[in-house]
């Protein structure tokens, strides 16, 4: 009976895969995984970085929350958004802050 065992333990032993083809499922899975989600993601975040950059005062821009407003003043770290009459925001200059630039003269009545 125990020979039985034994029989079966090598049977198995000598059928398994070699191991590039255990692991290569799943670096595959991993590279399609960098290219379909994490490459876009760095591009959208450069092109952010980018944009905020090049802000200067008077642009119209769409807040990420929504709120639409003027530039007045661009600092080093914070910028100060004018989003109605004599209503001014000082928000942290910081990727992912606006969300979109507007054209100029896109807000006329502020």
């Amino acid at each position: 009976m125990i020979d039985f065992a034994f029989a079966d333990t090598a049977a198995v032993a000598q059928e398994t895969a070699p191991a590039w083809m255990q692991y290569g499922p799943l670096v595959l899975i991993m590279v399609v995984a960098y290219f379909l989600l994490l490459a876009p993601a760095k591009k959208q975040q450069k092109a952010a970085v980018k944009m905020l950059n090049e802000l200067e005062k008077g642009d119209e821009v769409v807040l990420a929350n929504g709120i639409a407003g003027r530039i007045t003043k661009v600092g080093e770290k914070f910028l100060t958004v004018e989003i109605g009459k004599d209503t001014e925001i000082k928000m942290e200059r910081r990727p992912g802050i606006i969300s979109t630039k507007l054209e100029k003269g896109s807000l006329k009545d502020l």
